[in-house]
């Protein structure tokens, strides 16, 4: 039922592609034997994932490669036992979510040790991490945040807010977590938006909730919150929901939100006026990149761009409507 469920989505997606007009990537294609890329994803209980393991399976499929897919369900240990896994059944090349942007680390080695290429997609290793992938391909995770932080800025100055700014934190073992919130950080340094609270959710949606809903009675001054992802849209929701606060722009009760990600959901919110600003985490160029990069360091080439970050979109309630493609919101059609 799996298989089937993830074969029409996966064709659906191919359908909308095609009639939303999105560009994709040429991969590299496998010449003469079989060559097999190892997923070793974090997990996949969430739209994202599901869309990225989708579209990098599409990707490996229409060059010719075959997949072999594992989740970790979050827990690192269990993500590094997948990676030997992969190993000791003969993958030419590995791809990668890291749970943990350190703990990876030890994977890539056995890897690297292997003679396996190993590429991450969507985050990375951390700069402290002892040993880091032969590739790299995600949305830029500093601008993302800070696209959206500009962004929103621009509407308070419309509406003649001065910011009085929650922020919550994904989780500090995510790299992408961490820049997130340094982007945002600088772009409410750069356009005087006052941090007065912050959280970090640990990418748990009660921790989340929790979270906000202390702030809310804490801090009764705020007036805009910076949300890592639309992962953690609903508990949010939740909180303002039961504080009265979520309304959409225009209303006395208003929360101004900066967003990430462009989920179905964080799409619908901006669309219909919750959320203000938003970046989206483009998943289609991304898993093309890293599975491309997968082909080639298997066939023996020299990557002369391993680093590769596409830049996200920003949607707001004044160019919704104009932006096409996103993954967001082909899932939400």
């Amino acid at each position: 039922m799996k298989k089937l469920t993830i074969w029409f989505i996966a064709t659906m997606l191919v359908v909308l592609a095609v009639s939303f007009g999105i560009g994709c990537k040429e991969t590299a294609a496998v010449e003469d034997e079989e060559l097999i890329i190892g997923f070793a994803w974090d997990y996949v209980d969430n739209i994202a994932r599901i869309a990225e393991e989708d579209l990098a399976r599409r990707a490996a499929e229409e060059a010719g490669a075959r997949v072999i897919f594992t989740s970790a369900d979050t827990d690192s240990t269990r993500q590094h036992t997948n990676i030997e896994d992969l190993i000791s059944r003969g993958v030419d090349a590995i791809l990668a979510i890291p749970v943990d942007s350190k703990a990876i680390a030890a994977g890539i080695k056995l890897a690297q040790d292997a003679g396996i290429p190993f590429v991450t997609i969507d985050r990375t290793t951390s700069p402290e991490a002892e040993y880091h992938p032969d590739g790299f391909a995600s949305t830029d995770s500093t601008k993302q945040a800070y696209d959206a932080g500009i962004a929103l800025a621009d509407v308070l100055d419309e509406d003649g807010v001065t910011a009085k700014t929650f922020v919550l934190i994904g989780d500090l073992r995510d790299e992408n977590a961490i820049n997130r919130d340094n982007g945002f950080r600088q772009a409410a340094e750069e356009r005087g938006m006052e941090i007065i609270a912050d959280f970090p959710t640990e990418w748990n949606p009660e921790r989340a909730l929790t979270g906000t809903t202390d702030a809310l009675m804490g801090y009764p001054d705020i007036n805009t919150i910076f949300l890592p992802s639309d992962f953690l849209l609903p508990a949010v929701q939740s909180a303002l929901d039961g504080a009265g606060k979520w309304a959409v722009r225009g209303e006395p009760n208003h929360i101004y939100i900066a967003s990430q990600d462009v989920f179905p959901s964080g799409y619908r919110a901006v669309r219909d006026g919750y959320i203000d600003s938003n970046t989206a985490w483009d998943i289609q160029l991304f898993a093309e990149e890293g599975v491309d990069m997968c082909i080639k360091l298997a066939m023996g080439e020299t990557l002369d761009d391993p680093i590769r970050l596409v830049e996200g979109r920003t949607i707001t309630l004044e160019n919704v409507n104009d932006v096409e493609g996103l993954w967001g919101q082909l899932y939400s059609e």
